[in-house]
């Protein structure tokens, strides 16, 4: 597998690691009391991807969430799947994951090609308001959460502290997901809505609340998106991203409610 060229000091990944989407892929969504919960992490331009295995260098938090409580989800170095969690208490269980920075430097056609793919028209309108023509150097993040309901109830989403998070509010003909940046609702962002089996995914932008809107139908999600600012330190990188993903299953008739 050919590796990218990375700019010293950062995290060493493969090519597959800078693909588009990153999440995480429990072993089944819905689970009955004190079953234990395979997690593994993918990578990819969508479904299927491909595996990612336990990267120590990767990982900045790797924790099973539930109503307010975390613990660390434990795997060996390089295994995957990367972790496994045993689920003790009937209602909805997050896992969410965060890396630490890698850099990666990209020729300036494309890099403005990917901010285009992207939906990051601001960091295109900026480098070209600056006359910046040249090869783009990212410090790149990734964040992901899944969703697994542990017994019988309804399905639950809530923020757990992410820097770029995604929180299911409702599901049905108009459900709602709103993108939160540093626990602020983030506006105009572009965000990828793909459900197992689809053609395509849906592309939506936020609102002024951070909100998009879609039919919900039952099947597997992967919802994503990504954000980019000027680097707040130039040494090494002019811009820096963070990714996000949330994966789910709604069930046919699964009542869903808000936090």
């Amino acid at each position: 597998m050919k590796l990218l060229t990375i700019v010293a000091g950062a995290v060493l990944v493969t090519a597959p690691a800078f693909a588009h989407e990153f999440w995480m892929e429990p072993g089944a969504f819905l689970v009955p009391k004190n079953k234990i919960v395979s997690v593994a992490l993918r990578v990819g331009d969508g479904f299927p991807g491909e595996p990612f295995g336990r990267t120590p260098a990767h990982i900045k938090t790797f924790e099973h969430w539930f109503r307010g409580r975390r613990q660390p989800v434990r795997g060996a170095t390089g295994a995957s799947p990367a972790g496994r969690v045993t689920l003790t208490e009937r209602g909805t269980h997050t896992l969410l994951y965060r890396s630490n920075a890698s850099l990666i430097e990209l020729p300036a056609a494309k890099f403005d090609a990917y901010l285009l793919e992207e939906g990051l028209d601001h960091v295109v309108a900026q480098r070209r308001a600056r006359g910046d023509n040249g090869p783009g150097r990212e410090r790149y993040s990734r964040c992901a959460k899944a969703l697994v309901q542990c017994g019988d109830g309804p399905l639950v989403d809530a923020r757990v502290g992410l820097p770029l998070e995604l929180v299911v509010e409702t599901w049905g003909a108009n459900a709602r997901v709103r993108l939160f940046r540093d626990g602020a609702p983030l506006a105009g962002a572009l965000v990828r809505a793909e459900r197992r089996g689809a053609a395509k995914p849906l592309r939506l932008r936020t609102d002024k609340d951070g909100r998009v809107t879609w039919p919900l139908t039952s099947g597997s999600w992967l919802v994503s998106a990504v954000w980019m600012v000027p680097a707040r330190k130039h040494d090494t990188a002019d811009w820096e991203s963070t990714w996000t993903s949330t994966r789910f299953e709604v069930a046919p008739k699964r009542a869903v409610k808000r936090p």
